[in-house]
């Protein structure tokens, strides 16, 4: 049962650190930028997978589960930047960033993350056999 609410906190926590505080801090500081609609879902999926892992941990699996939430994390930070070209939109100015680098640098580490635990996954369920 412990290891559960540890599971479900970890999943919380981790839904409030990338979704809620982000959308939070945004609207109360008058930043005219908008999440995308698909970053809701994403940013679920992101805590879920966070919460398995954490279920998880000490199994061969926890490497698959910690790697598809790299994954799904580097398509949510994608989606909330929007491909690296962010728009704002403020009172009679019209104001584009173009993010792409940072974009790059930001994600490729999470991308790195993702295929280490797959083949850490891969190579612990060969063992196995």
């Amino acid at each position: 049962m412990k290891k559960v609410l540890l599971s479900l906190a970890r999943a919380a926590l981790d839904f409030l650190v990338i979704y809620l505080i982000p959308t939070v801090l945004l609207s109360s500081l008058s930043i005219p930028y908008q999440f995308s609609a698909t970053a809701f879902p994403i940013a679920i999926i992101v805590a879920a997978l966070g919460g398995v892992s954490m279920y998880l941990k000490g199994k061969t699996s926890c490497f698959a589960a910690n790697g598809l939430r790299s994954a799904f994390f580097s398509l949510y930070l994608f989606v909330v930047l929007s491909g690296g070209v962010i728009t704002l939109a403020m009172k009679s100015v019209l104001v584009t960033i173009n993010m792409l680098p940072l974009l790059i640098v930001i994600i490729f580490p999470e991308l790195l993350n993702t295929v280490y635990n797959f083949a850490r996954w891969l190579v612990l369920t060969r063992k196995k056999e």
